[in-house]
This record gives structure tokens, C-alpha cells and sequence, in this order.
């Protein structure tokens, strides 16, 4: 999360929906500091990231913060609830259970996410830290039926959201340089190609316009793993998870795209 008292601007921070390139942007006028860095651990059990922690935790436990949340120019992204859990998974897998989900079979993937998906059908078991990426996006925008981030965004339109930010709040984020992003390794033997000719780009370039340039071919060259993401949803129990648990963000999406 960021909040900025001088600009009256909070950036309230989905997991994977491209919130830690917009945060990195901010961070310079963030009045959190350090504040909102580390984990929250819930009273009656259960961890998360305090950069994650949703509205109605926010309510109960930051109440100061939620007020700036509704009294500001608050923004969020939101994302394909689809696409999203199969990011979230990527993440999961490599950062909990030790896997590079680049390197791993479609069959390991399909198995792993099904795991998920049995553990998100207990209401106990989504407080555990593991599975904090999976929480639903309208936990992050909404609260008590009524929505209170007053800015969303698809993530397909970050460069809307950099151009609004810059026009209301003077200040200046680049969105063409992605963090954090899910992505395959290149084909074999093209490594070390790639390294070395991406040190001579950037002498060339400089490094902040090679970051941008990096990330662009990145997604363009098929080093983003949408196969691998659609192949999930071939197992209907699976899709069928998916599209229920998080029917609320899809449709909030879908309104999005279409200027509802």
C-alpha cells in the first residue's frame, strides 16, 4: 500500500495485478515508510503481507489508514481473475513450495493448482500465508456491498493509469519497466546469448530505457507463460473453481472493459 498525505493519493496494492511496478514508482512519495513492510498476523490465526492486507482487516486493525483510503484519490488494479490465479500459482509454487514453476510439467501445474483449489474451499484454511495471493481482488476494492477504492484500472491499462496519476497528482511512474512478473526461461542454449548481448544493449541504451525495452520484447518473444496459463483451465474442476470463487472480481473486470 501506499498512501501520500501530500498528494492525498493511497495506491492500494492486489496481489499480482501489477502492484509492485506501481509502488516502485510511488515509493517516493509514500508517507508509509516502513510502516506497511513485513506481515500482519491475524489475532485468531493466519499471516499476510501488511503491503496485502484487505479492506475489512484494514477497518478493523489500521483504521486511520482505511479512512485515507475512502477520503483520497484511492486506486487499484484489477486483472483477468483467470489469468491472475494462474499467476498467483506461479508465485505460490516458487516462493512456498520450492518450485520453479517454469521448469515444471503442465501435469505438475494442473496438480498444484487443483491443490489449491481444495484448500480454498475451506474458509479455514485462506488466511494461511501461502495462500495469501489467492485472496479475491473485491477484498481489496469493496467492502460491505459498497465499493470503496474509487479509481480501478485493468491491468491492461496501466499506461491510463500513469497519465491520470500524473495529470491529478503531478507525479511521474514508468510502466513499461514490469517487477515482479511471472515469465519462462529463454529456449536452451540462448542464455548466454541473451546476457551477453543484453550487456551491450545496455551500454548502448543506458539502463532505464533497456529495462523498458527488456520487459516489451520480454512479452512480445513468448517468454510469458500464457500457454501455460490457458492449459490450467482444460481441467474443468479447475475452471469451474476459479470462475465461482472469483465471479465477483470477473465481473467487476468485465465492467471495466466494457465502460460500465
Amino acid at each position: 500500500m501506499i498512501i501520500s498525505d501530500s498528494h492525498r493519493l493511497v495506491f492500494v496494492h492486489i496481489p499480482k495485478c501489477a502492484g509492485t511496478t506501481i509502488r516502485t514508482g510511488l515509493k517516493s512519495i509514500n508517507g508509509l515508510g516502513d510502516r506497511f513492510s513485513g506481515y500482519f498476523d491475524y489475532p485468531e490465526g493466519g499471516r499476510v503481507l501488511l503491503n496485502h492486507l484487505p479492506l475489512a482487516d484494514l477497518r478493523s486493525h489500521f483504521p486511520a489508514c482505511y479512512d485515507k483510503v475512502q477520503a483520497y484519490d484511492s486506486y487499484a488494479i484489477l486483472r483477468d481473475a483467470r489469468t491472475r490465479f494462474a499467476s498467483a500459482l506461479f508465485q505460490h509454487l516458487r516462493a512456498y513450495q520450492g518450485l520453479d514453476p517454469s521448469s515444471a510439467s503442465s501435469s505438475l501445474f494442473g496438480q498444484k493448482a487443483r491443490e489449491v483449489c481444495r484448500r480454498l474451499e475451506h474458509p479455514a484454511e485462506r488466511r494461511a500465508l501461502d495462500l495469501m495471493f489467492f485472496l479475491p481482488q473485491s477484498a481489496f476494492v469493496a467492502l460491505d456491498g459498497r465499493q470503496v477504492v474509487r479509481h480501478l484500472y485493468r491491468i491492461e491499462d496501466l499506461r491510463r493509469l500513469a497519465q491520470d496519476l500524473g495529470a491529478r497528482h503531478g507525479v511521474a511512474i514508468d510502466v513499461d519497466v514490469r517487477h515482479n512478473e511471472a515469465g519462462l526461461p529463454p529456449a536452451a542454449g540462448l542464455a548466454t546469448v541473451q546476457k551477453t548481448a543484453g550487456v551491450v544493449l545496455r551500454r548502448l541504451v543506458g539502463g532505464g530505457r533497456f529495462a523498458r525495452l527488456r520487459s516489451g520484447l520480454r512479452r512480445a518473444g513468448g517468454l510469458a507463460p500464457d500457454a501455460l496459463y490457458r492449459q490450467l483451465f482444460e481441467d474443468e474442476h479447475v475452471a469451474r473453481f476459479v470462475d465461482a470463487y472469483y465471479a465477483q472480481d470477473q465481473e467487476r473486470y468485465e465492467a471495466l472493459a466494457s465502460g460500465v
